[in-house]
Order: C-alpha cells, then sequence, then structure tokens
C-alpha cells in the first residue's frame, strides 16, 4: 500500500537472517528482473546498505540492534534500441540525455536523490509515482553549475530552465539518445516506457 501524507513509513523489526544484501541501486533491480515476471505479485525482499535509501532515512550513521522494514516501489522500464526491445528495474534513477551539463536532460527519481543531492524534495519511493525533472537546452553552463551547487541545500529551485512534475508513467520517442538507468548507461534509444509497480519490494536497512 502506498504512502500517503504524513503516515509514518516502514516499522522496526529484528535483524533478518538469510535474506541477500546489496550496495547499490542497480543491483537490487538486477536481482528483482530475475526473481520473477510478476514483481507486483512476489514482492522481492532484501538488505540494502544503499546510499540515497540510507540519506532519505537519514540513517547514515545510525547503529542499531533492530532495523527498518520498509516497502518501496520500483520503476518498470522497457526501451528500444537498434539491437530490439529490453526491459529493466530502476529503483532509484533514469536519465535520459547527454548529462545534467549537455543540451535537453530528463531525470525520473524514485528516491528524490541524484548523486548525492537532493533534487526533487517532495519524491518518496512508496507513493506510486516517481518525480520527473527536465533540463531544457536553453539553460546556460553557468547556470548548470550553479544550480547543481545549490542542489545542497534545495535552493535550485524555481528557475525558469527547470521544471518538475510526478508522473506514474511516461512514454517518450525520437532520435537516438543515452539512457542511464541506476548508474548502467544504454546507448542509441530510440523509445522508452516507464510505469512504477508500488510496493514492488521489500527494503530492509
Amino acid at each position: 500500500m502506498t504512502i500517503r501524507k504524513g503516515d509514518p513509513w516502514g516499522e522496526e523489526v529484528p535483524q533478518p537472517n538469510g535474506l541477500p544484501c546489496f550496495s547499490t541501486a542497480r543491483a537490487i533491480g538486477r536481482a528483482v528482473e530475475s526473481h520473477a515476471q510478476q514483481p507486483v505479485k512476489t514482492p522481492f525482499a532484501c538488505v540494502t546498505t544503499d546510499r540515497h535509501v540510507l540519506q532519505l532515512l537519514g540513517l547514515e550513521d545510525h547503529k542499531r540492534d533492530t532495523c527498518l522494514r520498509i516497502p518501496v516501489d520500483i520503476v518498470a522500464v522497457d526501451l528500444t534500441t537498434a539491437e530490439g526491445r529490453s526491459s529493466v528495474v530502476a529503483l532509484d534513477t533514469i536519465e535520459v540525455g547527454d548529462g545534467f551539463f549537455h543540451g535537453d536532460w530528463v531525470l525520473f527519481t524514485n528516491t528524490g536523490y541524484w548523486r548525492g543531492k537532493r533534487i526533487a524534495s517532495r519524491a518518496h519511493p512508496n507513493d506510486g509515482r516517481v518525480d520527473l525533472v527536465t533540463v531544457n537546452h536553453a539553460m546556460s553552463i553557468r547556470q548548470r553549475f550553479l544550480a547543481r551547487y545549490r542542489m545542497r541545500w534545495g535552493t535550485h529551485l524555481p528557475h525558469p530552465h527547470i521544471a518538475i512534475t510526478q508522473v506514474d508513467s511516461y512514454s517518450w520517442d525520437g532520435p537516438p539518445r543515452q539512457v542511464c538507468v541506476d548508474g548502467e548507461r544504454i546507448q542509441a534509444v530510440t523509445a522508452i516506457r516507464i510505469r512504477v509497480i508500488p510496493d514492488a519490494v521489500t527494503l530492509y536497512v
């Protein structure tokens, strides 16, 4: 069940035994991909030390005898390239374009973080949506550097060339572009379709 504003997230439970442990969002995504064709019906459970999830919970330096059990949404990503179609799972971010400093750039963030910075303050990985951040090609290099610097305080917004909205699905097709799924680069993508799958993973942190 997706979280509602003001509700507590997760519950304290004893440290689990026998669950796989992953240190990156992409590793969790790969495990979910191989775990089941229907992650909604069969939630994947694991222990994680992924820094974005820990940042979100304020647990980076918090030592406990118990752990938090939290439900998390995933983002199913369908891609089309010259080699055909493929499907992957994102837990954290999906980037479309040649990077934040080049031309039009699109970011889908499930946690609200991008490269350790809080780029989307309203994002939550269990609200049934992802935050869509778009940077217009008209934004200068100087303004991009300044915006990235200001992300540490959340003062990069508002900005006339940066827009943020929340979506549960999205489709795009066009000239070949680079797509980066939780840090894994996929070249020459001509079409992308994403959809949020609520409560698909149970994380122990």
